[in-house]
């Protein structure tokens, strides 16, 4: 046991890294694993642990927590669980009445596994703990730790349909990094200032402000394409995000494109082609990556792309593709997302039933969500499966589920005024 050297430890967690970053994340595991076997093994008067009492805890939490986020992109989510909480439980004990970056990162990564989980109150309580640790740590000061928080808290209340928050708390992210970049006069943020644009984006998307989303998507294409190697998920991303923006942006008419959201396509159609096609061609190293989790957003962004064109046999061919590449692992909204437009591909098929069938799932969903009660696209939803139940000369059903819209608009109102 006394030959056990730490540095070996040290080396197979960055070699851990580095195939993480390949997107090799069954190779990545296992040199995770052997190096916390390894550490378990190393005896307590072996000189490391001498010299540095904390030792062992500080680098099994390290692990732990590069190993949990490993299982995340694995979407394996009963193992990035046990790893996440580990990881928070470990520094806990370790860091006790202290404030230490670890901290932040295992409140913000455990606040992550939440969010995807549905578990709203814990995703903000750990999102808010995360965020708190950070401005400890800096005294008020700017830090790409900070920014990272505050983008989590900007996709968490888009989620919830919470957008003035979500908008306050993306924009409060890129000036953080604009601020960063400025003093220090590198390039070192880039990478994680193309996550921000792209999830500005998408909010743009979500709330119908197409000119501004395609304005931050294209931002985060040029900087992409300049540092992201040709076959990795990040690229894949960029251009799934900056596809999809060209296609909502081709639905506005001619005159309201701005000169400076403009692309160099002409017309609408050449921004809908393009988008397609970037979508396609993210779709393509998805594929060539085997990324079946992130292959099914792919299917769905180009299933939005028909959606906008009203090619609802491609849209709905699309959509039932992204079903069958998710797992159960799948983020929750976005298993509400698939199931409402499978439901919406089956509407305007006429199959109203099926489509009944589609959407009660996105309802049943939104239902169950652990401690929230209602969701604003809740009423929305009811109402489409109230006005196919009158198709079908259901009017029982029909009136049984408008007077559940009436009742979830105002559950709405009155959490609006909370």
């Amino acid at each position: 046991r006394q030959s056990i050297d730490p540095e070996l430890i040290s080396s197979n967690n960055n070699l851990a890294i580095a195939y993480e970053n390949l997107d090799k994340f069954s190779i990545s595991e296992k040199y995770y694993k052997e190096a916390i076997e390894m550490l378990c093994q190393l005896p307590d008067d072996h000189p490391k642990c001498v010299e540095q009492p904390d030792y062992r805890k500080r680098m099994l939490g390290i692990l732990y927590n590069n190993l949990g986020q490993t299982y995340e992109k694995k979407c394996d989510v009963k193992n990035e669980e046990i790893y996440k909480l580990k990881t928070v439980a470990l520094f806990e004990e370790l860091y006790a009445n202290q404030i230490h970056p670890h901290l932040h990162t295992g409140y913000n990564n455990l606040a992550i596994f939440y969010h995807k989980k549905g578990d709203f109150i814990n995703a903000e309580l750990y999102y808010t703990r995360s965020l708190n640790v950070e401005r400890q740590l800096n005294r008020g000061a700017l830090s790409i730790g900070y920014a990272i928080c505050q983008n989590n808290l900007g996709i968490f209340y888009c989620e919830l349909g919470k957008y003035e928050q979500a908008k306050k708390f993306y924009d409060e992210s890129i000036e953080t990094l604009r601020e960063l970049k400025e003093r220090s006069n590198t390039d070192e943020v880039n990478p994680i200032i193309v996550t921000f644009l792209i999830h500005l984006s998408r909010y743009y998307m979500k709330v119908g402000e197409y000119a501004l989303a395609i304005e931050n998507g294209r931002k985060a294409y040029k900087i992409g394409e300049k540092i992201f190697d040709r076959q990795t998920e990040n690229l894949a991303e960029v251009l799934s995000t900056y596809g999809l923006a060209l296609c909502y942006y081709s639905t506005t008419s001619t005159t309201s494109h701005s000169l400076t959201a403009r692309s160099s396509s002409i017309n609408e159609n050449d921004d809908w082609q393009e988008g397609k096609n970037k979508i396609s061609k993210g779709l393509e190293i998805r594929q060539q990556l085997n990324h079946q989790v992130r292959l099914s957003y792919s299917y769905f962004d180009l299933s939005m792309a028909w959606y906008i064109k009203n090619n609802w046999k491609l849209q709905l061919f699309n959509v039932q593709n992204a079903i069958k590449k998710a797992t159960n692992d799948i983020e929750i909204f976005t298993k509400v997302y698939y199931h409402y437009y499978e439901g919406e591909g089956y509407f305007h098929h006429g199959l109203y039933e099926k489509e009944i069938e589609s959407k009660m799932e996105s309802i049943r969903i939104l239902k169950s969500l652990i401690n929230y009660n209602n969701h604003p696209l809740l009423p929305h939803y009811l109402r489409d499966v109230a006005r196919s139940y009158q198709l079908l000369n259901k009017t029982t059903m029909h009136d049984i589920f408008v007077d559940m819209a009436k009742e979830a608009d105002v559950k709405n109102s009155l959490l609006e005024g909370v």
